[in-house]
């Protein structure tokens, strides 16, 4: 019985998370099918603006994360960044690409 109950529960955190990615994707279906325009720009400004910072602060409140921990996590993220940005600076003349382009 215990096996069953361990089994039911794990099912019910993977449709925890599932089923709002199902219903998103659902609603998404629906939208085209009925031939409704999707207003990607207004939707990705909104995401950028909004629901991602507040996405961040939700998951600052709910968790304890040590300040120090937090810095230096910014500073990997932010190491991360200028990595890939030096390096695709150096690489992008070798794929034709303008460098001017990546930096506008």
């Amino acid at each position: 019985m215990r096996a069953v109950t361990a089994l039911l529960d794990q099912f019910r955190q993977v449709l925890d998370i599932l089923l709002p990615v199902f219903a998103v994707a659902g609603i998404g279906f629906a939208w085209a099918k009925f031939g409704h325009p999707f207003p990607t720009r207004e939707l990705t400004a909104f995401v950028t603006l909004i629901g991602t910072p507040c996405l961040i602060f939700s998951s600052l409140i709910v968790r304890d994360v040590a300040f120090l921990n937090l810095l230096v996590y910014m500073g990997a993220c932010a190491g991360a960044i200028a990595l890939v940005a030096v390096v695709a600076y150096l690489i992008l003349p070798l794929f034709g690409g303008d460098r001017r382009t990546l930096t506008t």
